[in-house]
């Protein structure tokens, strides 16, 4: 009845069904297909409740990873939260999962600002991969910026790093994501700071735009940004 009770019409009983799965003794792998069907549910309080379903109930492996990516890449971006959010809850326990996720950025019509927030769950081992990844898809770098922007204080290190890398997309998302971390950080000045001067026009204009923003006292940055006022480039 349960199992029957994942195809019901009323989106009700389907979200009872979820909740009951992740309670339920049935053995992981008879939960592997119920739990798919309703991560791709039309109604996004089943997909919801799916998601916690799969986490209560050991899923969290690299075998429905795989599962769950091949779902992927045959959907359309329509209801592909629910699978999002599944396979970044599985995280670094899957090797395949973050690039099954920068492929998928890739497709028309991602929901951008869910994508971002939820790739922040792989954490700190998420930041390399997405700066590489904005070398080789440099039309995500506003995604996998903001990306590296909630992942928050583990993604310091790396950006710090790589504000100053060779490639000018790198070295803007790594300001980017920097600047636009919530809470503001106190390690990001300096960097925001030194950024000012970068051989790039479209760096040193974000660089500025960001530091102003910060909610610090400014007066190390006063000479650089007083330089910066006699800039070439408008924008800065």
């Amino acid at each position: 009845a349960l199992l029957q009770t994942v195809s019901d019409a009323d989106p009700v009983l389907r979200e009872w069904a979820a909740i009951a799965l992740a309670k339920s003794s049935l053995p992981a792998e008879q939960k592997y297909e119920p739990v798919e069907r309703l991560l791709l549910d039309s109604n996004a309080s089943v997909r919801a409740a799916a998601v916690v379903a799969m986490r209560k109930s050991n899923l969290l492996t690299e075998v429905f990873a795989k599962r769950l990516i091949d779902h992927l890449a045959a959907i359309d971006g329509k209801y592909a939260d629910g699978l999002v959010d599944a396979i970044c809850e599985i995280g670094n326990r899957s090797t395949a999962a973050l690039p099954a996720l920068v492929n998928y950025a890739q497709q028309p019509g991602v929901d951008a600002p869910h994508l971002s927030k939820s790739l922040a769950r792989f954490g700190g081992a998420a930041v390399a991969p997405l700066l590489n990844a904005i070398e080789d898809h440099p039309k995500l770098e506003m995604l996998f910026s903001s990306a590296l922007a909630f992942i928050g204080a583990p993604a310091i290190p790396t950006l710090l790093e790589h504000a100053t890398n060779e490639n000018e997309l790198v070295r803007i998302a790594s300001v980017r994501a920097l600047g636009e971390m919530q809470p503001a950080q106190i390690e990001s000045v300096p960097t925001l700071t030194r950024a000012i001067e970068d051989p790039s026009i479209s760096v040193r204009s974000l660089a500025v735009a960001l530091l102003l923003a910060q909610p610090f006292d400014l007066s190390t940055a006063q000479d650089t940004l007083v330089n910066a006022t006699t800039d070439d480039a408008e924008d800065v």
